[in-house]
């Protein structure tokens, strides 16, 4: 794949074409927004228009989620339209979609 040269990015229906010398390229994207809420509560916004809040405070006790603890790291949250990331902590679209069941399926 050629290095892309003055890429011009257009969202459209969860796809971002990129246009560049060569060809058009798709990516897939996922996640539209995220944000951080109190309690350790993720709002995530799909690019679908659906939105998930995932309670994460049942995963902080595990090493992969621990620095989530922080309350600077926690408010950090980005995302690249596919996964989550809070600094060095990283999390896909697909894993908080079963995030999400496994913590309703327990609810019942």
């Amino acid at each position: 794949m050629s290095e892309i040269m003055n890429p011009l990015y257009n969202l459209y229906g969860g796809f971002v074409f990129l246009f560049q010398q060569g060809g058009i390229y798709v990516k897939r994207k996922y996640i539209l927004d995220v944000k951080p809420l109190e309690d350790h509560v993720l709002r995530v916004d799909y690019v679908s228009g659906s939105s998930i809040l995932l309670d994460m405070k049942p995963y902080l006790d595990k090493t992969r989620f621990r620095r989530l603890s922080d309350e600077e790291v926690w408010n950090s949250a980005v995302t690249n339209g596919i996964f989550v990331r809070f600094g060095d902590v990283e999390i896909s679209h697909d894993e908080i979609l079963t995030m999400a069941e496994q913590s309703h399926v327990s609810e019942e």
